[in-house]
């Protein structure tokens, strides 16, 4: 999102959320240091709502691209499918909100994301390294295998991927599973994706997430972490290289030396608000491991070290 008059990306915080508008202006809730003084203009209908999704005004559903979602009934109004004959696609017997197509990640919201009404299918990631998962959100949210793996999403239900599960011994580890599954997706759609890295009680660390933003930001914080953990970093993307176009938005140009963005860095100044490193040093005020993470479309992931300001390369 932009705070300011230049062209940067910038993450939402906890507290800092955006509305974005069917003309791609962002309109920021100016509730922390992280918001700069920034005039905007609002000429556009705000028909952007749920999970960001454009509403039917005549109808009030919202179009997620393979179904559309009554929020008023809060079910999706056609059931979700498989590419293979499965009597339940997508079912686990385990979990009975899985055998419901028609409600929304199996009723669990905090813990799973539908970025387009359908799980077109799940696939299995290296974590420590490698290419992205290929795996989306659908009504089903059970971890299923299903064959024909398609690299346009990346994971969104990393707590059911095994070594996620297990946890790593270093959050450099953890961060670097999550942007490997996230950052490949990320630069072929030009969407920016972000999550959590926190520690559990036993001493592993995890990721959550991914959750999806637009092409100018996402807000880390939007994927929950579990009750009783302790958050000791965050992580996001950056998209592919872009341009800003006439009306606010990114025109992904795949060239580094027609960028807009300074997409291979953290954006902002160490010690002032504002930007990436501005939000990573406002959560991890009185954490002192807490650490910055990113994916960039050059490939290479970069920590950010609030404490210090240094920006390094960590794959």
């Amino acid at each position: 999102m932009r705070l300011d008059s230049s062209p940067k990306r910038y993450y939402g915080g906890g507290d800092l959320h955006f509305v974005t508008f069917s003309c791609y202006r962002r309109l920021p809730l100016l509730r922390t240091i992280r918001a700069r003084n920034m005039p905007y203009t609002n000429s556009c209908a705000q028909n952007y709502k749920f999970e960001g999704k454009e509403r039917d005004t005549e109808t009030g559903n919202d179009d997620f691209g393979a179904r559309y979602y009554s929020n008023r009934f809060g079910r999706w109004l056609s059931a979700d499918w498989s590419s293979v004959p499965v009597a339940v696609p997508y079912s686990n017997l385990t979990n009975p909100q899985t055998l419901n197509l028609y409600s929304m990640v199996a009723d669990d919201p905090e813990s799973f994301a539908d970025l387009d009404g359908h799980l077109a299918s799940q696939g299995n990631s290296s974590e420590g390294g490698g290419s992205p998962t290929c795996a989306s959100t659908g009504s089903g949210a059970s971890g299923t295998t299903a064959s024909g793996c398609n690299t346009n999403q990346p994971a969104q239900q990393a707590q059911n991927q095994p070594n996620n599960r297990t946890g790593y011994d270093t959050q450099d580890q953890a961060a670097r599973a999550a942007l490997n599954n996230s950052n490949g997706a990320s630069i072929k759609q030009n969407k920016e994706y972000a999550g959590l890295i926190y520690k559990d009680q036993q001493g592993k660390y995890h990721y959550t997430g991914p959750v999806g933003g637009t092409d100018q930001g996402a807000n880390p914080h939007d994927a929950k972490a579990p009750h009783g953990v302790k958050v000791v970093g965050d992580y996001h993307t950056h998209g592919d290289y872009s341009v800003m176009g006439p009306n606010g938005h990114a025109i992904k140009t795949h060239d580094p030396h027609h960028d807009d963005f300074n997409s291979d860095h953290f954006s902002g100044v160490h010690g002032s608000p504002g930007g990436d490193k501005g939000g990573i040093e406002h959560d991890a005020h009185g954490k002192p491991e807490y650490r910055g993470y990113l994916g960039t479309p050059s490939g290479k992931f970069k920590a950010y070290n609030p404490n210090t300001g240094q920006e390094s390369v960590f794959q």
